[in-house]
């Protein structure tokens, strides 16, 4: 093996385990996003536009930008609803008009939101590329009598995931 070779194995060798060194602060230290996520809105009158509000309470170490850059976790969702605006204590999504149940049907929805890298938003560190986190909402919603909309059986769950090494 040439010199020349040999110093680029060691160099590679060298920036992996550099890179596997790095401690995670981000996620590691810090734990989940969300602690709790709670539904303000239980009812809709069907001549509105179906806006569902949520309180939530969040790692108290990101700050409301980081929140305010949410995205449509899948195209699933992207289908359904028409906006989201999130803060660091609540949250509204206002779903698409042509997703909504007709009278006397429920419909499940399983909605995926997509929350960045904490490093952009705070002094913290993690090896590799970008983590990414996603806030999986599943909930009802129901139009029983063509008067109103009812937010049922609301559930969520945060997925964490890791950039790549």
């Amino acid at each position: 093996m040439s010199l020349g070779k040999y110093a680029l194995h060691l160099a590679i060798i060298a920036i992996v385990l550099l890179q596997s060194c790095v401690k995670d602060t981000c996620n590691n230290e810090l734990g989940n996003t969300f602690y709790e996520i709670a539904p303000t809105t239980p009812e809709h009158p069907v001549t509105e536009p179906v806006d569902i509000s949520f309180e939530m309470e969040t790692l108290p170490e990101l700050p409301t930008a980081y929140f305010e850059a949410v995205l449509s976790g899948n195209e699933i969702t992207a289908a359904q609803i028409q906006s989201v605006n999130a803060q660091k204590d609540s949250m509204h999504i206002l779903m698409k008009e042509d997703v909504l149940p007709d009278s006397g049907t429920v419909l499940t929805y399983q909605l995926s939101l997509q929350f960045g890298d904490r490093q952009d938003y705070i002094n913290c560190q993690h090896p590799g590329s970008a983590d990414r986190y996603f806030l999986e909402l599943t909930f009802d919603l129901g139009n029983p009598v063509n008067t109103h909309y009812e937010l049922l059986n609301f559930n969520w769950n945060e997925v964490f995931l890791a950039g790549h090494l």
